[in-house]
């Protein structure tokens, strides 16, 4: 009890020497987290002549009020606080902690400071802040927790003429002392690892001095620096994506630097700071990902203005490689890989990107295992995001089955039938930002041949991959997202075709099971559910994506790339001397003549666009092909037998498409080759043999035709040429630069919207 006694006698006697000081703080009681705020002012503010504490709330029990004064106290030793009790509302505000209660509604562990700094800075008076307490004022500000909404909220109300002209300056001081607690902040750090590094003979006499003037500045520091990360990512955020900009690259600058006089400076100490944070260990991870994914914010909403050149100024390739490869930064992977990708893609076709270079010298397969994992988490996460979407897939057996009939005979019957089942809206907002990481991965296939070997072989890759893409490739046309990443897996599919035929044709006895979309009907025959040689899988995916993207508004060239990847994947077969016993061909080519329906069929509607006589060309081109190596690629004559009969049925769609393409005995000025020539004529000796056969025999019923044709099949002689490699159409460098735009575009937007 006397101890008990001695003690608050004691905290009595500290109430009483703080009420007699001369410098005056205001005390509001409530919630005790808030005391944070207290101890970063105060310890940004330890050489100052006058120090404030504002803590919310009141009516707290003495014993409380005397615990919170003894903790100032000790926080505080050289300052001279008076305190003042008040039991009285405080009066009231504009700002958002205002209440005519005595119960103040504020967020938790904020203060009234910070809010009123805000609030000055973005007034609409807009006065500068004074020179001469300029600094003092900023620094102060980043010691204390900020309001990410309030602030956010702030900068939406205003214009970006009124951020030009009256907000400008205080707005451009802003972001340029937060920069500033980057540049500090890893000044302080490399001001340690150099005292550290100083013989202990000659640390001995300045150790001590030394010790404590560093401890607090890393003390300060330590405190802003978080603050300052995220500041500087709203208000980025923010003034990016902002409407209104006449010249985009000279108005950001001039926010962000005041001028471009001042802008090599600050953006150079911007990205130097992210760059040492970064490689610094001793940051925490919190810090280092919050600094990640400034840089991303910066990046991506950037995209491919001027700006982002002092990403490539200064290398960060060593910096986000270390952060890949270290198993204590896994966490920070996905977003490495991502800052990766969209500065390897800065300004690609103007000059050499020094990441792309970087890129094609990358070595550390560890690293490398460890993206091709992260890649296989995210693409599973997005095809289940598309699996726990409701659909319409659930109707009735009849609904089922008549579906599945009007898709059988729609090639011939309704040459203007559109896809049986529209995409649902549900899946407007799909697929998932993520997906953004296909980018870096298509850059680094292409460019690193041991990046290439290792992905190739991934038997989890693929089946992840495959399994995703017929979801994504199903629902294609739902938004203009989707059809861009529909078309980047579709380009992938054919560089791994192009480049590395021989193993997705199962040569090495490497198979797969991929989980396919079946939300849309008719779904794909039970073959597709076995443990397949990717080839396999890859062309029941082009199956569902040439099936269920048959809209009004015809996608041509989604179209002519898909169509590029069947005729490689065929190649493949037929130079690999390769049967696929699991797989249904009647499939492919009903999908084929289904879109020759929509092309030829409608040839009023689409004989105007452009490049519609290319699409009906390589439709020509595929079916011929097919036709010419029958007895490689099938497995029986019977199959055959069932192919010809099938281009017999579609014989008015088959000549639709060669008068679209320009091969037809009218045509003039055609931009058809001689292997499209070559294959319209193919088809036309398809027709007309077997429409003579079955009539001459008289035949009333199409098994009788599939059993003549079939005993009858060495008759139907054809043009071998057509097939040659070199008639292969192929992915031409100008389309894969003007796709790769697109998709630059569509990723760091992504990418940004990631970073909300």
């Amino acid at each position: 009890m006397e101890h008990l006694l001695s003690g608050v006698a004691n905290l009595l006697m500290v109430f009483i020497a703080f009420s007699l000081a001369a410098i005056q703080v205001e005390i509001y009681f409530c919630l005790e987290n808030t005391l944070n705020d207290a101890v970063n002012l105060s310890r940004a503010k330890k050489t100052s002549t006058e120090c404030q504490f504002i803590i919310f709330g009141w009516k707290i029990d003495c014993n409380n009020l005397f615990e919170k004064l003894a903790l100032v106290s000790l926080i505080t030793l050289d300052a001279t606080i008076i305190i003042e009790s008040k039991m009285e509302s405080p009066s009231q505000t504009t700002t958002p902690y205002s209440t005519q209660s005595n119960q103040v509604n504020l967020p938790s562990n904020r203060t009234p400071k910070w809010y009123a700094c805000i609030d000055q800075i973005l007034d609409s008076s807009a006065e500068p802040i004074p020179f001469e307490s300029r600094e003092r004022f900023y620094l102060d500000l980043f010691c204390l927790k900020l309001d990410k909404n309030y602030l956010s909220k702030k900068l939406d109300e205003l214009k970006v003429a009124d951020l030009l002209n009256i907000y400008q300056q205080n707005l451009s001081d802003f972001i340029g002392y937060g920069i500033k607690c980057l540049k500090n902040s890893v000044e302080t750090k490399s001001n340690v690892h150099h005292q550290m590094g100083i013989p202990q003979i000659e640390r001995r006499d300045q150790q001590q001095d030394a010790e404590i003037i560093q401890d607090e500045l890393e003390e300060m520091d330590e405190i802003r620096l978080p603050n300052a990360l995220e500041t500087l990512s709203v208000i980025f955020r923010k003034l990016i994506k902002k409407d209104g900009f006449e010249n985009f690259s000279v108005d950001v600058i001039r926010l962000t630097a005041g001028s471009i006089e001042n802008s090599d400076q600050v953006f150079s100490d911007f990205v130097a700071g992210i760059d040492q944070i970064l490689a610094d260990h001793t940051y925490s991870l919190k810090i280092r990902h919050r600094t990640l994914q400034l840089a991303l914010s910066v990046v991506s909403g950037i995209n491919q203005a001027s700006i982002n050149a002092y990403f490539l100024r200064r290398d960060l390739f060593n910096t986000i490689a270390s952060l890949i490869a270290n198993p204590q930064t896994i966490s920070l992977t996905f977003d490495s890989v991502l800052l990766l990708g969209l500065l390897a893609n800065f300004k690609r076709f103007d000059s050499r990107n020094p990441y792309l270079l970087r890129m094609e010298d990358y070595v550390d397969e560890q690293a490398m295992e460890r993206i091709i994992a992260l890649t296989v988490l995210a693409l599973d996460d997005l095809k289940e995001a598309y699996m726990n979407l409701k659909t319409d897939s659930n109707q009735s057996l009849i609904g089922q089955v008549t579906t599945s009939v009007m898709n059988v005979f729609v090639g011939t019957i309704s040459p203007r039938a559109k896809s049986a089942h529209p995409a649902s809206h549900a899946f407007d907002s799909h697929p998932g930002r993520p997906i953004a990481i296909l980018l870096p991965l298509y850059d680094l296939l292409r460019s690193n041949s041991i990046f290439f070997n290792l992905l190739i072989s991934n038997q989890s890759f693929w089946q992840t991959f495959l399994s995703f893409s017929s979801f994504l490739l199903c629902h294609a046309s739902a938004n203009s997202r989707a059809e861009l990443y529909g078309r980047l897996i579709l380009v992938i599919l054919t560089y791994f075709a192009e480049e590395e035929g021989a193993t997705i044709c199962g040569k090495v006895d490497f198979k797969i099971t991929v989980n396919f979309c079946r939300q849309r009907q008719p779904p794909l025959g039970s073959k597709s559910d076995l443990a397949r040689a990717p080839i396999a899988s890859i062309l029941d995916c082009v199956t569902l994506y040439l099936r269920h993207n048959l809209q009004r508004k015809l996608k041509i060239d989604c179209h002519l790339v898909c169509l590029r990847l069947v005729h490689q994947l065929l190649f493949c077969l037929q130079t690999n001397r390769v049967r696929l016993v699991e797989f249904e061909w009647r499939e492919l080519w009903q999908a084929l003549f289904l879109l020759g329906s929509r092309v030829g069929g409608r040839n009023n509607d689409f004989k105007d666009l452009e490049k519609i006589d290319r699409l009906a060309q390589q439709i020509l081109d595929v079916l011929s092909f097919i036709a010419i190596w029958n007895e490689t690629l099938f497995l029986d004559r019977s199959t055959t037998a069932a192919f010809f009969f099938e281009i017999l049925r579609a014989e008015h769609t088959v000549k639709r498409l060669i008068t679209v393409a320009g091969v037809g005995p009218d045509s003039v000025g055609s931009s058809a080759g001689a292997s499209t020539i070559e294959a319209a004529k193919n088809l036309e000796t398809v027709t007309s043999k077997t429409k003579w056969m079955v009539e001459s025999c008289g035949l009333k019923c199409a098994e009788d035709g599939l059993e003549t044709i079939e005993k009858r099949l060495d008759e139907i002689g054809m043009i071998d040429s057509a097939s040659l490699e070199s008639n292969l159409r192929k992915y031409s460098e100008n389309e894969r630069n003007e796709d790769l735009r697109k998709f630059i575009n569509v990723v760091a937007d992504d990418v940004f919207h990631l970073m909300l």
